[in-house]
């Protein structure tokens, strides 16, 4: 990790330049602009109540159901939509690949950075949903950074692993939208973790998003600390994640340009 952050620091310039060039892209010539960063949050919230509160009526830990999604859809689009940006990173960016050497992962950092740039923008729902439900906040939310560490060392690694393996099969990009499905249903995201049976929340919590999905509904919406137990577990998953896939990203490195 203390070579990864060496490279941000050293590339710093080209990775801001890029993150700049990525947002102004995604909203060139759109109708809407950066108002889709509100949209997507918004659309699968307005989904997930008409569905799992008013048709099936799933639990919310006594918290008003609006809320309660939203705290966990929030970082749940930051999520999905780092990797969806992060992983075709590469292939995107074959032209710059040639012309010059520098460190191939400032591509999934830039990308995870202007994912970062919506989430920011889409939280200013949640804070005015905070006011409207008179949340009061307490001394928890500054457990905020940790959590949100956590889950950037999560979407890094994951898409160090995902881009690495689109270089060679492009069917990891197609198939990414089935996978995210997959892992939102997964995650306590429309659902409260108390829905999970205790004979199988053992393997649960094994998926790093529910420790991550916990704590930021702890620390907002329940005014408590997280579950360290999960939040732990969380970390040393995510970090094993990142190893992992920041080992096969240095180890492909240097044919990208050739298998792509």
């Amino acid at each position: 990790m203390l070579k990864f952050i060496k490279n941000l620091i050293e590339y710093r310039e080209l990775i801001l330049s890029l993150t700049i060039s990525g947002i102004k892209a995604k909203y060139k010539q759109s109708l809407f602009g950066i108002a889709w960063a509100l949209l997507q949050p918004l659309t699968l919230m307005l989904i997930s109540i008409f569905i799992f509160s008013r048709v099936i009526n799933v639990p919310s830990d006594d918290i008003s159901y609006p809320l309660f999604v939203f705290a966990a859809l929030l970082p749940w689009t930051l999520f999905s939509s780092g990797l969806s940006f992060a992983i075709p990173s590469l292939v995107q960016n074959i032209a710059l690949l040639r012309k010059i050497y520098f460190p191939r992962e400032v591509f999934i950092v830039s990308a995870i950075l202007s994912a970062i740039f919506d989430y920011l923008i889409a939280s200013f729902i949640f804070v005015i949903m905070l006011v409207y439900y008179q949340i009061p906040l307490s001394a928890n939310i500054f457990y905020f950074p940790l959590i949100l560490f956590i889950q950037l060392v999560l979407m890094t690694g994951v898409s160090l692993i995902g881009a690495i393996v689109n270089v060679a099969f492009r069917d990891a990009e197609r198939s990414l939208p089935i996978l995210l499905q997959i892992w939102m249903f997964a995650s306590p995201i429309v659902y409260s973790l108390k829905l999970i049976p205790d004979n199988y929340k053992a393997l649960y919590v094994l998926n790093p998003l529910v420790g991550i999905i916990d704590s930021y509904r702890n620390i907002f919406l329940k005014g408590t600390a997280p579950n360290f137990y999960f939040l732990a577990l969380s970390f040393g998953i995510s970090l094993l994640i990142f190893y992992f896939g920041y080992f096969i990203f240095k180890k492909g490195e240097k044919v990208i340009a050739d298998v792509i």
